[in-house]
């Protein structure tokens, strides 16, 4: 399946430029660690790894260049996705506390799967979204959340599977704390290898119209 030759694609890229990866890692970890400048460091990170998917070569200028191109936008592309996540889980606690929570049992059952399944709706959009913008012409934000979006929901299977993907390499890096350094470049690797796999077809059929 496409999503399985995906994820294996992202690790031999990940492979091949693993000491580029592991030194701007530690440097990410560091600036999420200090919590303002993380956007700006994962900006960095995915600019670097767009190029590594691509096949091209990378270096320390590439990834300070997305720093300083992308780090503003995925600054507000985080307070966004933040703010949905406080949003979603507001509404989890408030339909699963009787204390406060004027709904039934059975409402409140229905409303926390719908509220999961926008949960997961919403992670496989913040999957793309960061991704979408490096390869648009034109990174516009509400474009680029639609686009995401429209991925997120036509391809649901292919979306599911990578998300797991990368949930099993998150809880891999928390058994195996030092595999958090790898952890960004992974996802940002498997999400612009993933965007460049759909979208090709798409730009063939462009081509050849």
């Amino acid at each position: 399946m496409a999503p399985f030759r995906i994820i294996w694609h992202s690790l031999q890229t990940l492979y091949e430029e693993l000491f580029h990866f592991f030194l701007m890692g530690c440097v990410t970890l560091a600036a999420m660690l200090l919590v303002l400048p993380g956007p700006f460091a994962l900006a960095g990170l995915w600019g670097v790894a767009q190029k590594a998917v691509r096949g091209q070569g990378i270096q320390w200028s590439d990834y300070w260049e997305a720093l300083r191109r992308y780090g503003p936008r995925n600054l507000l592309n985080a307070l966004v996705a933040l703010l949905v996540y406080g949003m979603l889980a507001l509404n989890l606690w408030f339909y699963n506390t009787p204390e406060v929570s004027p709904v039934s049992g059975n409402l409140a059952l229905a409303l926390t799967v719908i509220s999961l399944g926008v949960t997961l709706i919403w992670t496989g959009m913040v999957f793309y979204w960061l991704s979408f913008q490096l390869e648009m012409l034109d990174p516009r934000f509400w474009l680029s959340l639609r686009n995401s979006l429209y991925l997120a929901l036509a391809r649901p299977l292919h979306t599911l599977i990578l998300l797991s993907a990368a949930g099993l390499a998150t809880a891999l890096s928390v058994a195996i704390p030092l595999l958090l350094i790898l952890l960004p470049s992974f996802i940002a690797v498997l999400s612009l290898t993933s965007l460049r796999e759909l979208l090709l077809p798409l730009l063939q059929a462009r081509q050849t119209a």
